[in-house]
């Protein structure tokens, strides 16, 4: 990646990638698996809201009845994902990358808030069940499959950033940090870290999830590389 594509984040999300990273031994954080089936279905599942399928949306949750809601649907998308995973760790077909990692509940969690954010933006903490089928199927329908992509990889690094910033207690040990520092690890650091991915996707002539796959890589090596100090 060059450095004339990299956006700023901060020195504190830079330092979590860099963590991350080191403790990645399987290099699986931008090729696991589970991250390549999640956006690959998330595309397959806006394409048959746009082309409003039932039989195809049926298909993929694997089921014979539609849910009724967002969280009846995001639960069945979850399920789905999970058996695709399943059936490559069972040897059904050949893994296109690490399988079953440490990351993998930040795509489920990803893939969920995704759904969440085009679906269901005017959500409350009083609605548990959020909108109707019918609600969510159109609201799909408009989004284009970047911004699919964008949304799904934001959340993904998002949750990864803010995993490893619980996980040092970091806001416990300095006690005069904003309150909105976790909340800026997603809306403006993960958020830089997967613009900067999706223009190197846009340059590029190869199909969309690989593609996207190959420059995350480069993207992250790129942010939680320390610079250098005269």
């Amino acid at each position: 990646m060059s450095p004339n594509t990299r956006a700023p984040v901060s020195d504190g999300a830079g330092e979590l990638l860099r963590i991350a990273l080191e403790n990645d031994r399987h290099h699986a954080l931008a090729t696991n698996t589970c991250l390549r089936i999640a956006l690959e279905y998330s595309l397959r599942l806006a394409a048959a809201c746009r082309e409003q399928s039932n039989a195809e949306i049926q298909s993929l949750l694997r089921v014979e009845v539609l849910p009724t809601n967002l969280m009846g649907l995001a639960f069945r998308i979850a399920s789905a994902v999970r058996c695709e995973v399943d059936e490559l760790l069972n040897g059904r077909s050949e893994p296109p990358g690490p399988l079953v990692t440490d990351f993998d509940r930040h795509v489920y969690q990803a893939l969920i808030e995704m759904l969440a954010d085009f679906a269901w933006p005017e959500r409350a903490a009083a609605d548990f069940d959020g909108p109707s089928l019918t609600v969510v199927r159109r609201r799909l329908r408009a989004i284009e499959p970047p911004a699919v992509v964008l949304s799904l990889l934001t959340n993904y690094v998002a949750n990864i950033l803010q995993d490893g910033f619980a996980a040092a207690r970091i806001r416990e040990s300095v006690r005069d940090l904003p309150d909105d520092t976790e909340e800026r690890l997603r809306s403006e650091d993960a958020a830089s870290i997967a613009e900067v991915v999706m223009r190197e996707v846009a340059s590029s002539n190869t199909t969309l999830v690989p593609r996207t796959i190959d420059a995350f890589g480069s993207a992250l090596e790129a942010f939680s590389h320390r610079p250098d100090v005269d």
